[in-house]
């Protein structure tokens, strides 16, 4: 894997991904948008293939051994992430209720993976429905900080986004960066995610505190 930096200034904590740039399409997109897909159930349910495809286009760049996932990534535009888009819809494949399991996700990553012969193991954390059942939010957070300093972006399905802003239910996006008071690192974390285009910054902890 390769090496993030850890920066830290004024009490302040960040972890991100190495190179963001490489999920930057035509200068002005921060990784796909599920409404560039052409057929309108694509539109409507895409948001999972849509956030494999960032994952995937990312480790495409990151790693000699999977540039296979696909070959073409590095002219980074629209037109060739909706290729992709297409050509991971194959196998990361919603159902009538999208792709609103994580199985449905990984399975579908590592089954393009594989005819890609590239190999990819998933690491997954799911977190239970019941507030009183959730192991505490330093499990979770520990989680994604090792994926950020993996220099992997995180696929994140958010089913209910509480009293979170700037976050969609029943929705899938890339985490790409998380910051926090290096004071009190228990209780704030917020992450920047790739959605639709754009780059937002979500209040982790507050979604973790709401989410149903």
């Amino acid at each position: 894997f390769g090496v993030v930096t850890v920066e830290r200034s004024e009490n302040k904590g960040r972890v991100a991904i190495r190179d963001p740039g490489r999920l930057l399409l035509d200068g002005i997109y921060y990784g796909g948008d599920q409404e560039w897909y052409v057929d309108t159930w694509h539109q409507r349910a895409g948001c999972g293939p849509t956030t494999a495809s960032t994952l995937l286009y990312y480790l495409a760049q990151r790693d000699p051994d999977k540039r296979a996932l696909w070959p073409t990534a590095t002219t980074r535009t629209r037109e060739d992430f909706l290729q992709f888009m297409d050509l991971v819809w194959e196998d990361v494949t919603p159902g009538v209720r999208g792709l609103n399991r994580s199985v449905l996700f990984t399975d579908g990553v590592e089954k393009l993976a594989g005819r890609q012969e590239v190999a990819l193991t998933a690491h997954v954390l799911e977190i239970p429905e019941t507030i009183g059942r959730r192991k505490g939010f330093d499990h979770f957070s520990s989680f994604l900080l090792r994926g950020l300093r993996a220099d992997c972006p995180v696929a994140f399905l958010n089913l209910s986004n509480g009293k979170a802003e700037h976050l969609h239910s029943w929705h899938w996006v890339t985490i790409v960066a998380a910051r926090w008071d290096a004071a009190h690192p228990e209780t704030e974390l917020s992450v920047t995610v790739f959605d639709e285009g754009k780059s937002i910054e979500i209040d982790l902890k507050c979604w973790y505190d709401t989410s149903l």
